[in-house]
């Protein structure tokens, strides 16, 4: 029994001596650290890499400024676009239904000039015709066509007019005549309005038949759009 108390003992006191430093042995020294390089591996910054700014919307060479939408010359280009034409015949005793019809302009301008143009358009009507003595029906299909000069402000239409059709004489007798006529024409197109990619304009067509016996005047407009 003393024997094992002896040995308790012992480990008990060997117990305390290493919790407290005090043991038989010296503690193991730590050597201080060497000294190395530093480390980087968490702190080393990168330089970094210039982040190219976001590019704007560009303009593209072939781009120009657009014009403010309203009166203004035709800007430099081909245009091309639908023409339509509403006529009124009046006479010494003849009145013609309103015609209307479509037809087609194209022009270029360059420089503030018209380089080029060509124009047409066709109408038909129906009218009656009454003197004093005689009495008629007039039944006519009509072209106007030609070609387009001037300045990029006030182009001019210029061309040739022309009446067919066949007049109907139901008074004194009941005949019939042809109506073939043709003649010139020169009216200025007036641009009413321009944008980056439409422009319209009208002009007022005007010219008497002797055959039909009637002045014809009437409106025509043009909406067109850049090649």
């Amino acid at each position: 029994m003393v024997r094992r108390r002896t040995h308790l003992a012992v480990a008990l006191v060997a117990g305390l001596l290493l919790l407290s430093g005090c043991g038989t042995s010296s503690p193991t020294s730590v050597p201080p650290p060497s000294p190395t390089s530093p480390t980087y591996a968490a702190a080393t910054l990168t330089p970094e890499t210039p982040t190219a700014p976001t590019p704007s919307a560009t303009v593209s060479a072939s781009s120009v400024p657009c014009p403010t939408v309203g009166r203004a010359p035709i800007p430099t280009g081909t245009w091309h676009g639908a023409l339509r034409i509403d006529l009124t015949g009046r006479g010494a005793g003849a009145t013609y239904d309103t015609t209307q019809d479509t037809g087609t302009l194209r022009l270029t301008i360059a420089n503030g000039r018209v380089t080029a143009g060509r124009w047409s358009v066709g109408w038909h009507s129906q009218g009656h015709a009454h003197t004093g003595t005689a009495s008629a029906t007039i039944v006519l299909r009509g072209t106007l066509n030609g070609t387009v000069s001037g300045s990029a402000t006030t182009p001019v239409l210029s061309g040739i007019w022309a009446i067919h059709g066949t007049a109907t004489i139901t008074r004194p007798v009941r005949t019939s005549a042809p109506v073939d006529e043709t003649g010139r024409t020169s009216d200025p197109l007036r641009i009413t309005s321009t944008s980056c990619d439409r422009i319209t304009g009208t002009f007022a067509p005007s010219f008497t038949s002797k055959d039909a016996r009637a002045t014809f005047r009437g409106t025509a407009r043009w909406v067109a759009v850049q090649d």
